[in-house]
């Protein structure tokens, strides 16, 4: 009897690593830039060792930057964020230095509006006041961190990625989570799909720039990696075209562990609507309510199928473009809590993506 192998052949073999490379090297100058902006951000290593946790006021403030960075990427207007010296950044680095003048305050605000004026829906201030409740009623974990684990689903590997590791970087430094799990495909599928090695190049990458904010966060997520701070966990899931409802049930267990994930892309997006013509009015958490925790999704428009579009919204963007839910000038940040306390599952997957448990 012959059994057939549920992983592809040549599966450890990625024949786009040469544009993958290529793409980052290209995208360096963004990423030096980004780098150094980090560092000024967040800092390095984090918060100090017993030191207590952020206010959610400020967790809030700094998450929603760099998830619009890694929304944007090298759309976000980098012009109207000056980065700090170098002497600067390395003090922020030791000390982990939250950027308090009036004037830098404002700055942050003009970058913010520059990646918010895309949006045509966004919810992520719903999201934090969901996270706010929970800080409140159970507080934080004692060691630092207001949660225990965030999870980043990633989506294309190069300045993408690049910037998707930025964000975790943001989540654990600055104490919104002890750890974070980069999901990613177990395999490429398609030209750009991130993988468990490309998260190891692109540390590996940064750690040998001679950028030195660069070679800091490089070495940084390395360390982080060996003490189970930075987790990479492939799984075959992400290379499917099934709906998200479909997920097997120890994916789902493993999602359920977070206290938030964010999911990145478009790809990922329509799974979450199982590539279904939603009429683009439909609200998000309706659909996406299954998901196994509370979840946040972040999506530049490059396929004609949505939720959560206002009629406002769609009219705005059409004025603007015609072709604006292809060409990826509009986005989306938009949320769900997610089934926190549990989810209707079956032999292995979803019974039903609206059989909700209460």
């Amino acid at each position: 009897m012959r059994f057939q192998s549920r992983t592809p052949p040549c599966a450890d073999v990625d024949w786009f690593q040469a544009q993958k490379e290529a793409g980052l090297a290209a995208a360096q100058s963004t990423i030096e830039s980004l780098s150094l902006r980090l560092l000024g951000s967040v800092g390095a290593m984090g918060r100090p060792a017993g030191s207590p946790a952020p206010s959610i006021t400020a967790a809030a403030k700094v998450l929603r930057l760099w998830s619009l960075t890694s929304l944007w990427g090298n759309k976000l207007d980098l012009s109207l964020w000056p980065a700090p010296t170098d002497a600067e950044a390395a003090a922020d680095a030791e000390q982990g230095a939250q950027e308090d003048m009036e004037s830098g305050e404002k700055r942050l605000q003009e970058v913010l509006l520059s990646g918010e004026e895309r949006l045509l829906g966004d919810d992520f201030d719903e999201c934090f006041d969901d996270l706010s409740q929970e800080v409140a009623t159970s507080g934080d974990t004692g060691d630092g961190a207001l949660f225990s684990s965030f999870g980043i689903v990633t989506d294309n590997a190069g300045l993408e990625l690049a910037t998707d590791m930025m964000l975790a970087h943001c989540i654990v430094a600055f104490g919104l989570a002890k750890s974070v799990t980069l999901h990613c495909k177990e395999y490429p599928v398609f030209v750009s799909d991130a993988t468990e090695n490309d998260v190891r190049h692109t540390v590996d990458y940064f750690s040998k720039s001679p950028d030195p904010s660069m070679a800091t966060l490089g070495q940084v997520w390395s360390q982080w990696i060996d003490a189970g701070r930075l987790k990479i966990e492939p799984h075959s899931f992400w290379c499917h075209p099934k709906p998200m409802w479909e997920m097997p049930r120890p994916v789902a267990e493993r999602l359920h562990q977070h206290r938030l994930v964010v999911v990145k892309g478009d790809a990922n997006y329509r799974r979450l609507l199982g590539d279904r013509p939603w009429p683009l009015d439909t609200n998000f958490d309706s659909v996406c309510g299954y998901f196994p925790t509370r979840l946040l999704a972040l999506r530049a428009l490059k396929a004609e199928v949505g939720l959560g579009l206002s009629e406002t919204a769609q009219t705005r963007a059409k004025a603007a473009d015609d072709k604006w839910l292809t060409s990826g000038r509009f986005g989306v940040v938009q949320y769900s809590s997610g089934q926190t306390a549990g989810w209707a599952m079956g032999a292995g997957a979803l019974d039903d993506p609206m059989a909700y448990l209460s």
